[in-house]
């Protein structure tokens, strides 16, 4: 079954799907819509869904792996080839689950955030994280040297190069 939504890129589309124990990510061919390439996380946790849409750039789709055992979850982003689908490393762990698309600089580095309200730079480690108060399930905004992400009732603005000096987080009036 589907588990996010559909990323087209050029003559791909990426789906993430997920069973009752494991999530996976097809890569499809746009024309015709056979499978170019399909990835499956592995891990010693009994589940692995895939509950969000990867990013993908020219060269590597950033999949957001949630890692499940009992009632902890735990967030890996696993950056794969786009060509093939092999998996060129996968981050740390953070806490919670991905329900959002994580963005991408073009740098490499990725923007990511969890269910439970931790928000992250991800390149080769996890370059910097922060806690916001409020869900999120929502894909970050991206502009310049600012993350916006929407959690519980907040709108925050992040400095993508330190967490550290988050800027004031604004109500929002949804009326």
């Amino acid at each position: 079954p589907l588990s996010g939504s559909a990323t087209p890129v050029g003559d791909r589309v990426y789906v993430p799907a997920t069973t009752q124990e494991t999530g996976r990510l097809h890569a499809l061919d746009a024309a015709g819509g056979g499978s170019v390439w399909r990835h499956e996380p592995t891990a010693a946790e009994p589940r692995t869904p895939v509950f969000a849409a990867p990013a993908v750039t020219d060269d590597a789709v950033y999949v957001p792996v949630t890692r499940i055992d009992g009632e902890t979850a735990r967030a890996e982003l696993q950056v794969l080839a786009a060509d093939d689908g092999q998996l060129r490393r996968r981050s740390p762990t953070l806490p919670g689950e991905f329900r959002a698309r994580p963005v991408v600089d073009t740098d490499g580095t990725a923007y990511v955030a969890t269910r439970v309200g931790v928000v992250a730079a991800v390149d080769d480690e996890v370059a910097w994280q922060t806690n916001l108060d409020g869900e999120i399930c929502s894909t970050p905004a991206l502009d310049d040297d600012t993350v916006d992400v929407l959690a519980g009732h907040r709108l925050a603005t992040l400095d993508t190069g330190n967490a550290n000096r988050p800027l004031q987080p604004t109500p929002l009036s949804l009326r």
